[in-house]
C-alpha cells in the first residue's frame, strides 16, 4: 500500500510524528561524601568514630547487594509491564491472508483517507477540518475493518485519533488513539519508533497525578530502548549499527517518568543503562547529574521535590517558601541535603527582613561546613558558596548599623565579614581601617590586611587605599614609608591598574 505515501509526510509533519524530544543540559555532577559517623549517647566521639569506619569496610557489600537486588526487582517490574501492554492481541496471532478483493476494498479507503487528511493539513476553517478529520476516520477504520493487518492504517488511524483529542478536544479519542497504537505496537514489536510513539502517547495523556499511570510510561520507554538496541544485537547479517542516540534519549525519558511516579530506583536503573550509550562528555555529565538529583536525600525523592517547589515558590513568595523550608528540614535526612536546606532558608530569612537570624544561621552552617570539610569536592563547593553568602550578608549588616552610628556592631560584623575570606574581604578590611582612624596603628593594621587582598580590588579602590595609607603614615610621622604608598598610588593613577608584584 503505497498509494499517496509520499503525499501524506506533509501530513506526518503537521501531526507531530517524531517522538524524540531534546534532553536539556545540567549542571555539573558530584560525588557522594563520605559516611558520617555514628552519634551514640554514652559512646565516646572517637569510639564512634572508628565504628562508623568499621561499619563501613564490613557492611558495604551487604548494601551492594540489597541494592542489586532491588535493580533486579525493578527491572523485571518493568519488564512484566512492558510485556502486557506489547503482549500479541488475537488479531496478529490470526493467520495474516487477505483475499484480493478485500485488499483491494481497504487500498481504497486507505486513500479516500489519506486524502481527507490532505485536505485537512490546507483546511483553515475549524468546523469543516472537523468534518475532515471525521471523513479521514471512517475511511481508515473501514481500511482496517478490511485488513486489520496492514501496519500503515494504523499508525495513520492512531494520528488521526491523536488530532481529535488534542485539537478538538474529543475526550474519546484519546483511548481511541493509545488502543491504535497498542495494536500497532504489538504487530510490530521489532520497531522502536512505533514503541517510542505509544511511550510518548502514554506521556502525554496520562494522569500526572496517577504514579501507576507515569511508571507505564517509564516501562514503554525502556521498552522503546531495548528494541533500538536489540536491532544490532539480534541482525543476522551483524552489519546494522545502534541507533545510539535513540537509546541514550529512550533511557533519559523512561528515567524522567520513573522520577515523576516516585520510583527512585527503577528510575537509577534507566540511568545506569542510559550511561552505556553516552556519546559525549555532556551525556556523560548531565547522567550523573541526573543520578545525583535523585540521591540528594538518598533516594528519597518526595523531599527533593518539595525543595524544589519551595526554590520556585521563593521568587514570588518567599515569606511562605521559608516558613516551606523551616519544615521540610526535619524530613531531611542526609547531612548535605540539610545543608542546602539550612542555607537556602538563611537566604530566604535574609530576603524577608531577618538579617542577624540570617547571620546567625549562615555562621553556624558555614563552621559546621569548615570543621568537617574532607576531600569531597562537591562539599568544598557548597562551604565556598555558604562563605561568600555569610561574608556578603554580615559585609551588608555592617553597612546599615554603620548608617545607624552603632560603630561598635559595625565593627564587630565588619571583621566578621572579614574573617571569611570571601570576594569582599579586601573592602571590608578596609572599611575596618577607615572606621579605626582615630587608632592609627589598628587602622594602620586593617589597611594592610586590605592590601595582601589587593587583587579583589578595582582600581578606584586601590588609589583610595593608597591614599589614605599615605595619610596614615604622613600622621605618624613616616614620610619614606608616605612616599612609597604614594608612588603606588601614582602608579594606579597612571595606568588604571597596578602591575601587581
Amino acid at each position: 500500500m503505497t498509494t499517496l505515501r509520499t503525499s501524506i509526510l506533509t501530513v506526518a509533519l503537521l501531526m507531530g510524528c517524531s517522538a524524540a524530544q531534546e534532553v536539556t543540559n545540567a549542571p555539573r555532577p558530584e560525588r557522594e561524601p563520605p559516611e558520617e559517623g555514628f552519634i551514640i549517647a554514652g559512646v565516646d566521639t572517637n569510639v564512634a568514630r572508628q565504628a562508623a569506619h568499621l561499619a563501613k569496610q564490613s557492611f558495604a557489600e551487604d548494601a551492594k547487594r540489597d541494592e542489586a537486588a532491588r535493580f533486579l526487582a525493578e527491572g523485571r517490574s518493568l519488564t512484566k509491564l512492558a510485556d502486557s501492554l506489547l503482549a500479541s492481541s488475537d488479531t496478529t496471532r490470526r493467520v495474516r491472508a487477505v483475499n484480493p478483493a478485500t485488499a483491494e476494498r481497504s487500498i481504497r479507503a486507505f486513500n479516500a483517507g489519506a486524502r481527507a487528511l490532505e485536505r485537512y493539513a490546507a483546511e483553515s476553517d475549524s468546523a469543516r477540518a472537523a468534518q475532515l478529520l471525521e471523513v479521514a476516520e471512517e475511511q481508515l477504520e473501514e481500511s482496517l475493518e478490511a485488513n486489520p493487518f496492514d501496519s500503515e492504517v494504523h499508525y495513520w488511524l492512531s494520528r488521526v485519533y491523536d488530532l481529535q483529542a488534542s485539537n478538538l478536544k474529543k475526550s474519546e479519542a484519546y483511548e481511541k488513539a493509545l488502543d491504535s497504537l497498542r495494536r500497532l505496537a504489538a504487530m510490530n514489536q521489532d520497531d522502536h519508533r512505533i514503541a517510542a510513539l505509544l511511550a510518548s502517547a502514554y506521556e502525554r495523556w496520562s494522569d500526572a497525578g496517577e504514579r501507576d499511570s507515569i511508571g507505564v510510561v517509564g516501562a514503554l520507554w525502556q521498552r522503546a530502548a531495548e528494541i533500538a538496541a536489540d536491532d544490532a544485537m539480534l541482525s543476522p547479517t551483524g552489519m546494522v549499527a545502534v541507533d545510539s542516540v535513540a537509546v541514550f534519549d529512550y533511557y533519559i525519558r523512561s528515567s524522567r517518568a520513573l522520577v515523576r511516579a516516585d520510583r527512585s530506583v527503577a528510575a537509577r536503573l534507566a540511568l545506569n543503562r542510559a550511561s552505556r550509550w553516552v556519546r559525549t562528555k555532556e551525556d556523560r555529565d548531565f547522567v550523573q547529574e541526573e543520578r545525583r538529583w535523585i540521591l540528594w536525600d538518598n533516594g528519597n525523592l518526595a523531599t527533593r521535590k518539595r525543595f524544589d517547589e519551595l526554590l520556585a515558590l521563593a521568587n514570588t513568595d518567599p515569606g511562605r517558601a521559608a516558613r516551606g523550608m523551616e519544615g521540610l528540614l526535619g524530613g531531611v535526612n542526609r547531612l548535605q541535603a540539610r545543608d542546602e536546606v539550612r542555607h537556602q532558608l538563611a537566604l530566604l530569612w535574609y530576603g524577608t527582613g531577618s538579617d542577624e537570624k540570617a547571620a546567625v544561621a549562615l555562621h553556624a552552617l558555614w563552621q559546621e561546613m569548615t570543621e568537617r570539610m574532607g576531600v569531597d569536592y562537591m562539599d568544598v563547593v557548597r562551604q565556598e558558596r555558604v562563605r561568600e553568602d555569610f561574608g556578603t550578608v554580615a559585609y551588608n549588616l555592617a553597612q546599615k548599623y554603620r548608617q545607624n552610628g552603632d560603630a561598635r556592631r559595625a565593627l564587630a560584623y565588619l571583621l566578621q565579614s572579614e574573617e571569611t575570606g570571601f570576594a569582599g574581604a579586601a573592602r571590608a578590611a578596609f572599611d575596618v581601617a577607615r572606621l579605626l582612624r582615630n587608632n592609627v596603628d589598628a587602622a594602620l593594621e586593617a589597611a594592610h590586611r586590605a592590601e595582601s587582598r589587593i587583587a579583589q580590588m578595582k582600581a578606584a579602590e586601590r588609589l583610595e587605599l593608597y591614599r589614605y595609607l599615605i595619610e596614615l603614615y604622613r600622621r605618624r610621622g613616616e614620610r619614606v614609608e608616605a612616599m612609597r604608598y604614594l608612588q603606588k598610588f601614582r602608579s594606579v593613577s597612571t595606568t588604571g591598574e597596578e602591575v601587581l608584584r
